[in-house]
């Protein structure tokens, strides 16, 4: 970004500000000021500059991530204990106006170069390894690594507010393929730089294309939706009818293949269980989840979210479309859940 040149300086001519020097002595004072200009973290030229109580001046993002690491100036090492205080300061503006007037043409490509990587970082999904969601469930996050701070400041920039949550896989190496986006409903910064984030499920998405940015996941992904009504029917249709037909022939074991209708109640009756045998369960079930949906789709996450078994088991639910199909293997939990002993004496626990 930066030159020697006066060709490539195309600045503000000395006589637009009434200054009586030559074009030559002028554009040596901003070769020789154009240094003192950059921000010393990304080497550029200052982009909404702040300056410290240490007297140092930084662009504010660059401010903000060396923050994320360590509560020290970048030069001095002076302390600077407070994020949020350098979170909404305001610019310099002598250092600003100086950039806009004299530097204007690179102040304008520096722009430009932002908004270019700001566009890229769009094209990609950022994936937060945390935990497991599903649609329409709230969940709350707590952030506090330096890497997903820069990742979360970076969604909020892009206004999508928005990002990837997926389970890590059984062994920490890695991550699963299939996952929940969420949607970021309000967001509180502390004082150290850590926040305090309310998400919402969105929708099911698996990933195609797997990458790192700056120390976080990234990847390309595809959208996951259910079967359409229509189709939901048939496949209904189709699996009892294939049970009648089996269970015609009394040589053949029988076959169970309940409604949809009548997996969803045997569901809601294992929750009702759930909330008889303790308060307390019964006050975390409304507080933290909410009223049970009255839709078959969000009623199947729902109770996934509630009943207390593996997430590595639960995560099979998101890639399967059919919301007949995930009410089956959620009866098949409960059914295991319901032989285990401590549910059985009364002993059920959430986790």
């Amino acid at each position: 970004m930066k030159s020697n040149s006066d060709d490539e300086l195309p600045i503000a001519r000395p006589s637009e500000y009434g200054w009586n020097i030559s074009p030559e002595v002028f554009n040596t004072l901003k070769n020789l000021m154009l240094p003192e200009l950059d921000c010393k973290v990304c080497t550029e030229i200052f982009i909404d500059p702040i300056t410290t109580p240490c007297g140092h001046t930084f662009c504010k993002s660059c401010i903000t991530r060396s923050l994320d690491h360590s509560d020290k100036c970048p030069l001095c090492r002076h302390p600077l204990t407070n994020y949020a205080f350098f979170q909404h300061h305001p610019i310099n503006k002598t250092i600003h106006n100086l950039l806009q007037s004299f530097y204007t043409e690179l102040c304008k490509q520096r722009q430009t170069a932002l908004e270019h990587e700001l566009y890229h970082n769009m094209q990609e999904t950022p994936i937060f390894v945390c935990s497991l969601v599903f649609p329409r469930m709230p969940c709350f996050i707590h952030v506090f690594e330096p890497r997903y701070r820069l990742m979360i400041r970076r969604c909020l920039e892009s206004r999508q507010r928005r990002f990837g949550m997926v389970l890590p896989d059984r062994n920490g190496q890695g991550y699963c393929d299939y996952g929940t986006m969420l949607e970021i409903r309000s967001i509180e910064f502390l004082p150290d730089g850590r926040s305090l984030i309310e998400t919402i499920g969105s929708y099911r998405f698996r990933i195609i294309e797997r990458g790192m940015r700056d120390g976080y996941h990234v990847g390309k992904i595809e959208r996951i939706d259910d079967l359409d009504p229509e189709e939901e029917e048939e496949l209904e249709r189709k699996a009892i009818a294939r049970a009648q037909l089996n269970n015609a022939n009394p040589n053949n074991p029988r076959i169970e293949e309940p409604t949809t209708a009548e997996l969803i109640t045997t569901a809601r009756e294992f929750i009702e269980s759930l909330r008889n045998g303790s308060a307390w369960i019964l006050q975390r079930l409304n507080s933290t989840y909410g009223e049970m949906p009255d839709s078959a789709a969000g009623f199947s996450f729902w109770v996934a979210t509630v009943i207390p078994i593996d997430p590595f088991e639960k995560s099979k639910l998101l890639e399967i479309r059919s919301v007949r199909e995930r009410l089956k293997l959620i009866n098949c939990w409960i059914s295991q859940l319901r032989r285990q002993w401590w549910f059985a004496r009364g002993g059920c626990t959430i986790s």
